[in-house]
């Protein structure tokens, strides 16, 4: 499995799992009463293919098989950039379905990784995918992070008990947005894999 950069090509297979991981009952309450899945699928498919939207293809990592098939993508971006990205699908749903979600709450901030849409093909689920395709995002984050600070600095970490007394390793730490529960929290946990509505947030290490 590789995990790489996805390609305007690929926006309506991007488009259908980033629906998948939304959930069909959230995408049609966008979409509003009257309209169908298919048509946000178009939305969605056209904001995939854009260069400057929250669900760019410059924004996802894809999951691929040796045989070309896409097994899973990982929507994710810079929190300090949500107000900007999230401008065109908020434009595309006001012009598509006459709707206005310009007053809809922050979702992340500046100094975080968003996690916006994690999500796999039926036929590769339960074999990692999706846990290979979160930990490419957050290395790339980290990446860019350490490529911004000034020459001889680098990120500091901060070493801090979690609450169920696990040991505490440099970790990244994945917060759910719902929920406010940490992933993963144990390394005995049964869910290995990160939901969709998870950010990363850079100044926390902790594992729970």
């Amino acid at each position: 499995m590789n995990i790489i950069a996805a390609h305007p090509a690929q926006a309506h297979a991007i488009a259908r799992l980033i629906m998948l991981a939304m959930n069909h009952d959230c995408c049609l309450h966008f979409a509003g009463e009257g309209h169908t899945l298919a048509e946000f699928e178009s939305l969605m498919t056209r904001l995939v293919a854009r260069d400057d939207t929250q669900y760019s293809y410059r924004n996802t990592l894809v999951a691929m098989t040796d045989e070309g098939d896409l097994a899973g993508i990982c929507v994710s971006y810079d929190g300090a950039a949500l107000h900007t990205l999230r401008r065109a699908f908020i434009e595309e749903v006001r012009d598509t379905f006459g709707r206005d979600f310009s007053t809809m709450d922050d979702e992340t901030q500046t100094g975080e990784l968003y996690i916006d849409s994690l999500a796999v093909t039926d036929t590769y689920r339960r074999q990692g995918v999706a846990e290979a395709a979160g930990r490419g995002a957050a290395a790339g984050y980290r990446s860019a992070c350490r490529d911004a600070l000034p020459a001889g600095r680098g990120i500091a970490r901060r070493q801090r008990q979690s609450k169920c007394r696990t040991p505490v390793s440099p970790h990244w730490f994945l917060l759910c947005q719902r929920c406010h529960v940490g992933w993963p929290c144990h390394a005995s946990s049964a869910n290995r894999i990160p939901p969709s509505g998870m950010k990363i947030l850079s100044r926390t290490y902790k594992r729970c």
